[in-house]
């Protein structure tokens, strides 16, 4: 079962927000500056989460990870030059 995520991010340091848009690009497609959309399995999620804890400072940077089901993902509404990601394959988790 694969999951579609929302990540967003504010990262206090450049080298620190490098390592994490590098990892976030590894497993998914970056739709803002700081907003990342994944679809993983239930273990990458597990282990993508144990990277970020290791990586991130806890009292300076903040993650927000919101889960996408597909009905929420077909609500999306987009303006401008933005354009949704193509990702298959992932299905509701609540």
């Amino acid at each position: 079962m694969r999951t579609a995520l929302l990540v967003c991010y504010d990262i206090a340091s450049n080298q620190r927000r490098r390592r994490l848009d590098l990892l976030l690009s590894q497993h998914g497609e970056r739709l803002q500056y700081s907003v990342f959309e994944l679809v993983v399995s239930d273990a990458e999620w597990g282990q993508l989460r144990q990277h970020i804890r290791e990586l991130i400072d806890e009292t300076t940077d903040s993650i927000h990870c919101y889960p996408l089901c597909r009905w929420c993902r077909q609500q999306i509404q987009l303006q401008g030059s933005a354009l949704l990601p193509q990702t298959e394959g992932f299905v509701c988790v609540g």
